[in-house]
């Protein structure tokens, strides 16, 4: 799992999907370990929340390295209530890890 504060959408494909995020996870030199899924997060305004998990289906959808991805409803709790938070879902080609799954967590942002 890699998170990264997305204050932009640019921040999206600069930093979620770029070398500091999900570039740890395929790069050729001391890969970050992982099961075959790679989880990345983003802090996000929640204003901005939906607006950015769906800049983010975007994103996926013309980076070469994806395919199949989609936006999809996570269950989170199968009892009581649930948090339905949209999910983006990709295939990873060419690499170890299979699957790349994105979220957006709204929290408020504050500067330093």
């Amino acid at each position: 799992m890699e998170a990264k504060i997305i204050r932009l959408a640019t921040d999206i494909a600069k930093e979620l999907l770029g070398e500091p995020g999900f570039g740890c996870f395929v790069r050729k030199i001391d890969p970050y370990e992982t099961n075959g899924v790679v989880g990345l997060l983003g802090y996000v305004d929640p204003a901005q929340a939906l607006a950015m998990v769906s800049k983010t289906e975007q994103c996926m959808q013309s980076d070469m390295r994806f395919t199949q991805v989609g936006a999809h409803d996570l269950i989170v709790n199968a009892t009581g209530p649930n948090h339905r938070p949209h999910t983006v879902v990709g295939h990873i080609t060419n690499a170890r890890p299979k699957l790349c799954i994105a979220n957006m967590l709204a929290v408020e942002l504050t500067t330093a």
